[in-house]
Parts: C-alpha cells; structure tokens; sequence
C-alpha cells in the first residue's frame, strides 16, 4: 500500500493520498502582499494552525464530505472567473461531453470529466480523487484556443494521524493558476484545522505570487498530460 502511495503523489490530483503533506517550494519573482476579495486581513506568511482547538475534538465532516463522490462534478471554486467558465461550459446543451468510470490504483480511486465546446474553442478537464482515510481531492484545468487560462488544485487529507492522546488533524490546501496575457499568478491557501466548525477554507485569505509566465504554463501543461495518461495507463489496467 505505502509503494502505491509514494506512486500517487507525484500527481496533484492525487496528492490527497500523501499521509502526510509538507509544504511546497515555489520560486516565485514577486510576492503581492494586498488586501483579498475575501477579507482585509493580512495574507498568512505560513501554514495557519487553528490553535484553539482542543487535542480530542473530532473532525467527522472530513470522513463524509461529499466532495469525495467521484461522480458528482459540482464545484464551486470561489473565484469567480473561473467558476463563471466552469458553469458556463456545464450549462451549455451543446457542449461534448466525456466521462471517465471510476478507475483506481492501490487504495486511490479517481475519475475525470472533459466538457469541450468548439464554439468558444474551450475544454474543461475535471478531476476527482479519493483515497479513503487518507485524503481526496478535485482539480480543475480550463483551456482556452489551445492553452490553459485557468487551473486550480485542491486537496484534503490527514497531515497528523491520531495517537493515544489526540484526535487526527486535517490539512486542507488550494492552489489557482490564473495565466493572464502579461505574466501568471499563482494564489494559495493552506490551514491545518480540527473540528467541523473550522472545516472551510474560506476563512483563510490566498496568498498571491507573480511568476514566470512560459515555466509555470510549461509545467502545468505538463502535469495535465501526465495525470490523463496517468489516468488511461492505470483504467487499461484495470481492465485487463
């Protein structure tokens, strides 16, 4: 199991599988301290820690969110752009519309959905992930006229297991990549919570990085190759 684990999280879309995700390290050309559309607080320079929480309250929402159906592909992003786009595509009687069955490798399961519309010239790949006790995730990749626009990539997962004297903890995280015509933003947010009061991540402002346009969409255009073949290697698989 721990072979399939170390196998998964080379993905995004699978990292909530990791028992235990650290930090990572983007190198970035400037940091946009400012005000969030939501909140005025100041951007959270680390990891935020609900330290108010007691060592024994129990987070049950994490273990029933429905965020873990693999075949309910209703997202809200919070970002308006990109859930406009998102619903813009799911509502149009016109678009073509693909659909990937379950397919899984070791304790991860995933499916994906690709709504293409060659009218605006846009497809939409949708990603869903669960690995049970470990974590889930979803992400989203949109193109536009061949390119990506938008890509965002949340996960949800365990980040310290529970011991004789302490419930687990959860690590919620959320990245978008906005790639705009003179340069890419990349906006992150990441709390470690217990308890189902603190189980959102709308009470923590994204942190906002310019960087180098042409590296992140060659990386992100890369990883999106690699999870969809990721994706046929593994269903062929299993269907052998």
């Amino acid at each position: 199991m721990k072979n399939n684990l170390y196998l998964l999280i080379g993905l995004s879309l699978l990292i909530g599988c990791s028992s235990n995700p650290r930090n990572k390290q983007v190198s970035t050309n400037q940091s946009i301290e400012k005000k969030d559309s939501l909140g005025d607080k100041k951007l959270p320079q680390d990891v935020m820690t609900v330290k108010t929480d007691s060592s024994q309250i129990e987070t049950p929402l994490y273990f029933d969110d429905p965020l873990r159906n693999l075949n309910d592909f209703t997202v809200k992003v919070d970002y308006a752009p990109l859930d406009n786009a998102i619903n813009a595509l799911a509502s149009n009687k016109n678009t073509k519309v693909t659909f990937k069955k379950e397919y899984c490798y070791g304790d991860a399961c995933c499916t994906y959905k690709v709504i293409s519309d060659s009218t605006t010239k846009s497809v939409l790949y949708l990603f869903k992930g669960n690995c049970y006790e470990y974590g889930f995730n979803n992400g989203q990749f949109l193109i536009v006229n061949d390119t990506l626009s938008m890509v965002r990539n949340f996960s949800c997962s365990i980040y310290d297991f529970r011991t004789e004297n302490s419930s687990p903890t959860i690590r919620m995280e959320e990245q978008l990549y906005l790639f705009n015509p003179e340069n890419a933003v990349i906006k992150e947010r990441t709390k470690v919570l217990r308890g189902d009061q603190n189980y959102t991540l709308k009470d923590i402002a994204f942190k906002d990085s310019i960087v180098d346009k042409a590296k992140l969409l060659a990386m992100q255009t890369e990883e999106l190759h690699r999870i969809l073949i990721f994706a046929d290697t593994v269903k062929n698989e299993n269907e052998n």
